[in-house]
């Protein structure tokens, strides 16, 4: 109920804003993303400033203050984007890895900032695993029985390139786990090229899957 709740609020809240909202509920700390989704989706709506810890996709966890402009979902996961007023740059933060959210209280009715005119959320949804901070390369490959996909699920993102009886899909990658849980979520079918050591890390990663499923 708390989670339909918090949608319900977004889906009123960002209509203005124009945002996609994908048809999955959040499926990654569903109370969680609720609680907080509802929080920012005032937050952007009001435009006042919001402050949290945030754990990164190697594990650093650092405080920010953000200017929050608008809230996008994509598989299962509610993102914000904001502008770091510490860093004074737009970014892009997972809901479910913020902690101890707290929006500015003083003077409710009055905004914090202005809105970039210009904003639109959609220039930021990217992939699961393009979100994070080391930046790199990542060709997948897609053998005859997904080829066929190759378009859709590169979301005309990266270059995609037909090579006879596979697809090679080259593209920007920031998360090499995120990256590997993608691949095995979306396949069979499609495999990792390069760079070498995530390649192994998915060979890995589908020898354990094939050991617990005999």
């Amino acid at each position: 109920p708390e989670l339909r709740l918090a949608l319900a609020k977004l889906a009123s809240g960002l209509e203005s804003f124009e945002v996609p909202v994908a048809s999955r509920q959040a499926d990654e700390s569903p109370r969680e993303q609720a609680d907080h989704a509802a929080a920012l989706e005032l937050a952007t709506r009001s435009s006042k400033y919001v402050e949290f810890s945030y754990t990164n996709s190697v594990g650093r966890t650092a405080p920010h203050n953000v200017e929050p402009y608008g809230l996008f979902m994509r598989d299962g996961r509610w993102y914000m984007v904001g502008r770091d007023t510490d860093r004074d740059e737009p970014r892009t933060y997972a809901v479910a890895r913020m902690n101890g959210l707290i929006v500015n209280s003083a003077r409710p009715k009055s905004p914090d900032f202005t809105r970039p005119e210009n904003f639109d959320v959609t220039t930021f949804i990217r992939l699961p695993f393009q979100y994070g901070t080391h930046e790199f390369e990542a060709v997948l490959r897609f053998d005859e029985r997904a080829s066929w996909r190759a378009a859709g699920l590169a979301s005309r993102l990266g270059s995609l390139r037909d090579d006879w009886n596979y697809i090679l899909w080259t593209v920007t990658a920031r998360d090499a786990a995120a990256l590997v849980r993608w691949v095995i979520e979306n396949g069979p079918g499609i495999k990792i090229e390069s760079p070498d050591d995530i390649a192994t890390q998915l060979a890995d990663a589908a020898r354990e899957v094939a050991l617990l499923h005999g």
